[in-house]
């Protein structure tokens, strides 16, 4: 809960919470008012006060509703936005072993779930709790005011009914729980399928696809039905319970006729009151499941966006860098790559080479600081060092780009004019394919860059990677889908802008190597220097 409020614009929700009050002390007068001059005849001038005083609290309420309507929509979308930046930051702070082990979708869908029920959750807390303790608060003092056994009795069976509702939909948290697992399954399935849809496309396999997700649907829509049950069973007992206190309203009032009494205004009292309170008790028990909701939605997204790396010392700047007797592994089941020494000195131009499967792609990450080590030593500058971020520019071959503009993509935030851009298209070898792009750097290329081409996306990943500056490159197969052609090109445009930079290329291609100074060599998952 404490987390709801590092997301929320403190000052709308008190403002809110105020308007919020007077709402709810407003209506929950009407009845006293309805009662009050039910108690005599009515004579004119009375009925013209109640008039004036119910369509005037009528009016005041639609007019306060409004407002308040437009304060909760505001803060409930600031609530969304922020809530997306905070779980953006927190996704981007686990560990990569962790981000390994988790469904981007099952993450998404279970993050929106948490912000939509936190918002649901503010909103009931603001609106319900003070709505049951001012319509019990009224209701307790008007009605044992005239007659205390009838409100005593009232009282009873309506906590009986509060306590009932709460303990069954206990039990039901369970059944909802199982329920929303399965629902993020069939989410993750589906956000699966459709990032892939070309994938699915080109294997022809829609009717897998399609028999996946009703097969997850229907397994779902079982558990939903267990859910249902109980959501029903608590409906009816809770009637049932409320049902007794009308029962003793009109026992009561039968006794009143009986006796010669006006029972009329005693009736439209009770059952207005308990109409009011009816629904403010039914308004706080929804407003106790979607608390439980969200502690087992957010329970369910903390088990996922767990181990969260510690704020790592980011290496920008240094003269020589040394790894030794690095061991890693991505758990009991896979080879145990070995590092003896790696040493990276300012401006020095190292080569990885290896077969496929070997280590070479994870030895960049583990340089890089993206695992946490288990075993060996970092020394930058001759002081050992832990918990460190090589502040590096990572050009991966698995190249991936935003849904947004080519300019948006290469630039990422940074002023760079189109001229500069241009140029380095044209040195990659992407003037044609350039030119004919009916909007130019304007062009969206879509989600993970689906309308480029492999050998576009390595060009441009590269540009991408020159545009943003930094003193460290780590180069991962950067010509692996290029032809001979091409790569002579991006050969000439790592020697020319990346000369003065430190860099690590991994790679199969001897052109490529050349570049380097230094090279090194994985066999049998043990990095040394050739």
């Amino acid at each position: 809960m404490r987390e709801l409020f590092k997301i929320i614009n403190k000052r709308k929700y008190t403002l809110l919470l105020i308007l919020t009050v007077i709402f709810v002390l407003i209506d929950k007068v009407q009845p006293l008012i309805l009662s009050y001059y039910t108690r005599s005849p009515l004579t004119s001038e009375k009925m013209l006060k109640l008039i004036i005083i119910y369509i005037g609290t009528l009016l005041f309420l639609y007019f306060m509703n409004v407002i308040i309507q437009v304060l909760q929509s505001k803060s409930r979308e600031e609530m969304k936005t922020n809530g997306l930046s905070y779980y953006l930051k927190k996704v981007e702070k686990m560990t990569y072993d962790n981000l390994s082990k988790v469904h981007s979708g099952v993450i998404q869908s279970l993050i929106m779930d948490v912000i939509n029920r936190g918002n649901t959750v503010i909103e009931c807390l603001m609106q319900y709790i003070i709505d049951i303790l001012i319509s019990l608060g009224t209701f307790i003092y008007v009605s044992c005011s005239q007659s205390l056994v009838t409100g005593v009795i009232i009282i009873i069976l309506c906590t009986i009914a509060i306590m009932s509702k709460i303990f069954i939909r206990k039990t039901w948290i369970i059944f909802e729980k199982a329920t929303r697992k399965k629902w993020s399954k069939i989410n993750a399935a589906f956000i699966d399928f459709l990032s892939n849809i070309i994938t699915v496309k080109k294997l022809n396999i829609e009717e897998y696809a399609d028999n996946e997700l009703r097969k997850l649907g229907n397994d779902y829509l079982k558990s939903v039905g267990k859910s249902s049950f109980k959501i029903s069973l608590t409906s009816l007992v809770f009637n049932l319970i409320m049902t007794l206190t009308y029962g003793v309203v009109f026992v009561q009032t039968y006794q009143t006729v009986k006796t010669g009494g006006d029972g009329l205004p005693y009736l439209i009292f009770y059952l207005t009151a308990l109409l009011n309170v009816r629904h403010s008790i039914n308004n706080f028990a929804r407003t106790i499941d979607e608390i439980n909701k969200f502690v087992s939605s957010k329970k369910q997204l903390d088990e996922n966006i767990k181990e969260l790396e510690k704020e790592k010392e980011l290496i920008n700047e240094f003269n020589e860098v040394i790894y030794s007797n690095i061991k890693f592994n991505y758990g009991e089941t896979t080879q145990t790559i070995f590092i003896p020494k790696f040493e990276i000195k300012k401006g020095d131009k190292i080569s990885i080479i290896g077969e496929s499967g070997q280590g070479k792609s994870t030895s960049l990450n583990i340089f890089a600081g993206f695992y946490k080590l288990k075993e060996g030593n970092v020394i930058v500058d001759n002081i050992e060092k832990h918990d460190i971020r090589l502040d590096v520019v990572f050009i991966s071959q698995e190249t991936e780009f935003f849904d947004t503009t080519i300019r948006n993509n290469l630039c990422l935030g940074k002023d760079i004019s189109d001229e500069r851009i241009v140029d380095l298209l044209n040195e990659a070898g992407l003037a044609e394919w350039y030119n004919n792009l009916e909007n130019g750097l304007e062009t969206v290329v879509g989600e993970k860059g689906v309308k480029l081409s492999a050998g576009q996306k390595q060009r441009l990943n590269l540009i991408r990677g020159i545009l943003i500056n930094k003193e460290i490159y780590f180069l991962d197969e950067p010509t692996s889908n290029l032809d001979k052609d091409t790569e002579i090109k991006i050969y000439n445009m790592i020697g020319k802008y990346l000369k003065d930079k430190t860099y690590i290329i991994v790679t199969h291609r001897p052109k490529v190597q050349n570049l380097c100074m230094k090279h090194y060599k994985i066999f049998n998952h043990r990095l040394e220097q050739m």
